[in-house]
């Protein structure tokens, strides 16, 4: 019987998985700033616009695949030397990258700002280690429970992370105001995780491997990812997944760009829109969702609603009026609410219960991966213009949903895309 407290080390791994996942969060409403308005003069002033678009979508996409590659890595390492130490590296690491960052930004190093994001990425890779260790505290019967509450850190970490990257900026904090102190805060909060890591955390792997070094390390799992891609019960809905997301990413992380160029928002104004945002995707999926999916299929849920999605971006480059604009990302979260429970649900179903593991994993890695690559996608786009993101994004909506409609219409009978 393991000597810990379930309910703490519960509480204690969601804590950590939020704050990780807001290391994704936070830039999002820092870089646009930060890198094109180049208001810290982080960049020479030789360099053009378009040329920042293309850094700014470069220094998005390296956390989420420092991520991608770390979480491959240090869950397969604490199975031989245990969670508790793992989590310590991690966090020291992560709270080291975040400190990097500010240090970066004081001394105006692009490079070393570069670095110190993809040293964050790699050990904010530790997710694995906190679903592990979740895993390792939980029977047949609450592991379901208890893994769902690292997506709810996940989900208010990206409801958390832009707005307060936007509070803290304006914050008059001496030498540490602007920029810098976004990332001074969140690795204050990381030693923080350390210091109660090491006194309070107690192993939960009771089963720790003996061996001093690890027979083999899969850096990258990609075995179960190509299968899903290439087996027919899975392929379709996984193509239709992976593109939802680009549409997705490409849409949110250069949101906060389209908002100061075309709406002429201040950095405070975008969080605060963020916020709300963020608030309103909460009440959606707890006041229609919830109740709702109790009646009806996800692949209904999901039928029209990515079509929903696609149109509301789409007309907001038309948009003069801030109240019609508002009026769209109703729409486009009220939508967007029923789609994403929707269409991992209809992917899951998929899958025996004996295989939800591994089908699960593919969903995440192929999410990953569809970030990484749009976000670079998304700096070149920014050449042309602001707007182009924006429009991408609406259409990657749009094909998704057509694909998916055309796939679910043989269910009643009508073949009209058998495969794609």
């Amino acid at each position: 019987m393991l000597k810990v407290n379930i309910a703490a080390t519960k509480y204690f791994l969601a804590l950590i998985a939020l704050i990780n996942y807001m290391g994704l969060g936070l830039v999002i409403t820092i870089f646009p700033n930060l890198i094109l308005s180049n208001q810290e003069k982080l960049f020479t002033s030789h360099w053009a616009l378009t040329n920042l678009y293309t850094l700014l979508g470069l220094f998005l996409a390296i956390y989420p695949l420092g991520q991608f590659i770390g979480s491959g890595i240090l869950g397969q390492i604490s199975d031989h030397y245990g969670r508790k130490k793992i989590l310590s590296i991690t966090l020291i690491g992560n709270t080291c990258g975040f400190l990097l960052s500010a240090y970066a930004i004081y001394i105006l190093s692009p490079t070393l700002l570069f670095i110190s994001r993809a040293i964050s990425g790699f050990f904010a890779g530790n997710i694995s280690v906190i679903q592990a260790s979740m895993s390792d505290i939980s029977n047949p019967r609450t592991k379901t429970k208890n893994l769902a509450m690292i997506q709810i850190s996940l989900g208010l970490a990206w409801v958390m992370g832009p707005p307060i990257g936007g509070w803290l900026t304006n914050l008059s904090m001496g030498q540490l105001s602007g920029f810098i102190f976004p990332f001074f805060f969140i690795g204050v909060l990381l030693l923080i995780l350390v210091i109660m890591n090491i006194i309070f955390f107690k192993e939960t792997n009771t089963q720790i491997k003996s061996l001093q070094h690890p027979n083999k390390i899969n850096f990258i799992d990609t075995k179960h990812l190509i299968t899903v891609f290439i087996e027919k019960k899975y392929r379709n809905y996984f193509y239709i997944w992976a593109i939802f997301v680009a549409g997705w990413w490409l849409f949110e992380a250069f949101l906060p760009a389209f908002l100061q160029q075309f709406l002429s928002l201040s950095m405070l104004q975008i969080g605060n829109f963020l916020a709300i945002m963020g608030i309103g995707y909460v009440l959606v999926e707890y006041v229609l969702v919830i109740p709702i999916s109790k009646n009806i299929s996800p692949e209904n849920m999901v039928r029209y609603s990515i079509i929903f999605i696609g149109l509301s971006i789409l007309s907001m480059p038309f948009t003069h009026s801030f109240v019609l604009f508002c009026i769209e990302m109703s729409i486009f979260i009220i939508a967007i609410g029923f789609a994403l429970p929707g269409l991992n649900s209809s992917i899951s179903n998929l899958a025996p219960p004996s295989e939800q593991g591994k089908i699960m994993g593919s969903i995440s890695s192929t999410q990953a991966l569809s970030t990484v690559i749009i976000l670079i996608i998304g700096g070149y786009l920014g050449h042309f213009s602001y707007i182009t993101n924006v429009v991408v994004s609406s259409v990657l909506f749009l094909a998704s949903g057509l694909m998916f409609i055309l796939i679910n219409k043989k269910k009643n009978g009508i073949a009209l895309a058998k495969d794609f």
